[in-house]
C-alpha cells in the first residue's frame, strides 16, 4: 500500500535535503527524481486582495449554453463580482471592473485553446462597475454581469470573457495576478452539462499516480443504464508540502505534467461531471499561524490556476524530528484544514485518514471544515473517526486497490471489493475509495465492482490512455 511504501522514501528525502537536493516524492510505485518545475516554490506569494465571484472560487466560471430546436437556454445567466482583502485597512479602497480583451490571447496560449472573445452584445454590466471597500471592512459591494442575446451565440463554439480589476486606488495593496482576473467560459452545445450523482448517493473517488498514469482514464468507465460516469472524483497524486531549509515549500512534483495542460487532462473530465482534485502529500502537523496562512494561500493559488474542484490532505510518515522539520503540534492540521476551507468555501476539502487524526483546537472542530474523509488501508473496511463528522454520507469506510494487468503491491481481490461495496451500501455510508487507476486496469474487475456498488453494468466508452506528457 502506498502509505507503507512512502515510509522508505521519506528516509531518502531526509538524506536528499541534507545533501542540498530536493527529492520529488511523486509516486507510490516509483522512486522518481524530477527536475524542479516553475511552480516549485510559492513561498513568496503575499496575496492580500482577491477578485471573487458568486459562483465559485476559481479563476474560471463555466457557463453552459444549450442550443436546441426548441430554444436556447443557459444554466446561469448572471453572476456577481466583489473585491475582497485579507485584512482591514485604515483607508477606503476602490477599483474598477472591466473586460480585458487583451487577456484572451495569453489565456489561449497558456492553455492550448482557441477560444473566441464573447461578443459585446452578449453581456451587460450593471450601470456602476466600481467596487469599494470601506476602511475597516474586508469586502466590497457587488457588481453584476448578465449574459444576454443567447440566440446569437454559435453552436459548438466556446467563448471567453476576461473580467478583471483595474484602477486599484491603494497602490501598496498587493493583488496577485492569479486573483485579479476571472474568466467567464461560455460553452455552446446541444447537450446539458452532466451530473455524476448516482441514485444511491455513493461517491466513487479514485487516486491516480501522476508520475506514470493518465487521469483521463477516470472518464473511461460509464454506467450503462444511466449513462453517468462511474467515478465521481479523481485525485491527482501527489503535489507535495516539504520543509526545505526550515521553510515550508509547496511543489506540484510529478503532477505538473498533467496540471500544466488542463484543457487536455482536466476539462474533459469536468465536462463529464467528474470532479478533479489534487492530493497533497507531506507535512500538515507542524505549521505556526503565519505558515498556515502562507501554505493555504499557496494551495488556493494552485486550485485557482488550474481550475480544480478541490483538495485532499495526505499526511504520511513525516519525521517531525525537529531537525529536518519542526516537531508536530496539536493545532496545525486542524487550522490548516479550516483556513483552506475559508479561502475556498465552494471547493471540496477532504482527508485521507492515516496516522494522526486532526484534533479539536480551542473549540475549532476539524469536521466542520471537511467535506469528506476516508480511510487509507486498501482491502479493508472501517470508517474514520473525525471529530465533527457525524453524517455517514461524508465518510468512506471501504478502500480498494484496483486490479491491473501489470505487477502491483497489494491489489484487492474482486470478491473482497464486491463485499466492501455492498457493505458500504448496507451501512449507509457515502464514499468508496479506489486506488491506482491506470491504462492497465482489468475491465472485469471494474465491471463486477461497479455492478455491486451501483447495480448497473460498467462499460468502457473510451481509452485506455497512456502516459503522453
Amino acid at each position: 500500500m502506498k502509505n507503507k511504501i512512502i515510509n522508505g522514501l521519506y528516509r531518502m528525502l531526509a538524506l536528499a535535503i541534507i545533501c542540498g537536493q530536493i527529492l520529488m516524492i511523486s509516486s507510490c510505485t516509483k522512486n522518481k527524481a524530477t527536475a524542479p518545475d516553475q511552480f516549485e516554490d510559492f513561498a513568496n506569494i503575499t496575496t492580500a486582495g482577491f477578485l471573487i465571484n458568486s459562483v465559485n472560487t476559481q479563476s474560471v466560471v463555466p457557463l453552459n449554453v444549450v442550443k436546441k430546436s426548441s430554444g436556447t437556454t443557459i444554466d446561469r445567466d448572471a453572476l456577481d463580482f466583489s473585491f475582497k482583502i485579507t485584512k482591514t485597512l485604515a483607508v477606503d479602497v476602490t477599483a474598477k471592473l472591466q473586460v480585458n480583451a487583451g487577456m484572451l490571447a495569453a489565456y489561449n496560449a497558456g492553455h492550448n485553446t482557441a477560444y473566441q472573445l464573447l461578443p459585446e452584445n452578449a453581456y451587460a454590466f450593471a450601470e456602476n462597475t466600481t467596487v469599494s471597500i470601506p476602511k475597516g471592512a474586508t469586502e466590497s459591494n457587488r457588481v453584476s454581469i448578465k449574459i444576454t442575446n443567447l440566440a446569437s451565440l454559435v453552436l459548438g463554439q466556446t467563448y471567453l470573457l476576461p473580467v478583471g480589476l483595474a484602477a486599484i486606488s491603494e497602490a501598496n495593496l498587493p493583488v496577485h495576478d492569479s486573483f485579479k482576473t476571472t474568466y467567464l467560459l461560455v460553452s455552446v452545445s446541444d447537450q446539458a452539462f452532466p451530473s455524476a450523482d448516482k441514485p444511491n448517493g455513493i461517491k466513487s473517488v479514485v487516486y491516480v499516480e501522476a508520475a506514470s498514469n493518465n487521469i483521463l482514464n477516470a472518464g473511461r468507465y460509464t454506467l450503462s443504464t444511466s449513462g453517468k460516469p462511474f467515478f465521481d472524483a479523481v485525485l491527482l497524486f501527489a503535489p507535495n508540502i516539504y520543509w526545505i531549509n526550515k521553510k515550508p515549500v509547496v511543489t506540484l512534483g510529478s503532477a505538473y505534467g498533467q496540471l500544466n495542460n488542463p484543457e487536455k487532462y482536466i476539462r474533459p473530465l469536468q465536462r463529464k461531471g467528474i470532479k478533479v482534485l489534487v492530493s497533497f502529500l507531506g507535512a500538515m502537523q507542524n505549521f505556526n499561524t503565519q505558515e498556515i496562512e502562507q501554505i493555504s494561500l499557496q494551495i488556493k493559488e494552485i486550485v485557482v490556476r488550474y481550475g480544480l474542484d478541490g483538495i485532499n490532505f495526505d499526511d504520511e510518515f513525516q519525521p517531525y524530528d525537529g531537525i529536518t522539520m519542526p516537531v508536530a503540534n496539536n493545532s496545525s492540521y486542524t487550522l490548516l484544514i479550516k483556513r483552506c476551507k475559508e479561502l475556498m468555501p465552494d471547493k471540496i476539502v477532504s482527508l485521507y485518514n492515516i496516522g494522526t487524526i486532526p484534533k479539536v483546537v480551542n473549540g475549532i472542530v476539524p469536521g466542520d471544515y471537511l467535506d469528506y474523509a476516508w480511510q487509507a488501508y486498501y482491502g479493508s473496511y472501517g470508517a474514520p473517526n473525525i471529530p465533527g463528522i457525524t453524517d455517514k454520507k461524508k465518510l468512506g469506510p471501504a478502500a480498494t486497490w484496483i486490479l491491473g494487468t501489470v505487477p502491483q503491491q497489494q491489489p484487492t481481490s474482486v470478491t473482497t471489493a464486491e463485499t466492501l461495496a455492498k457493505r458500504t451500501i448496507t451501512e449507509g455510508y457515502g464514499v468508496m475509495v479506489f486506488y491506482d487507476l491506470s491504462a492497465f486496469t482489468v475491465p472485469s474487475w471494474m465491471q463486477r465492482v461497479g455492478k455491486a456498488l451501483y447495480n448497473e453494468d460498467v462499460v468502457e466508452t473510451e481509452g485506455p490512455y497512456q502516459q503522453d506528457w
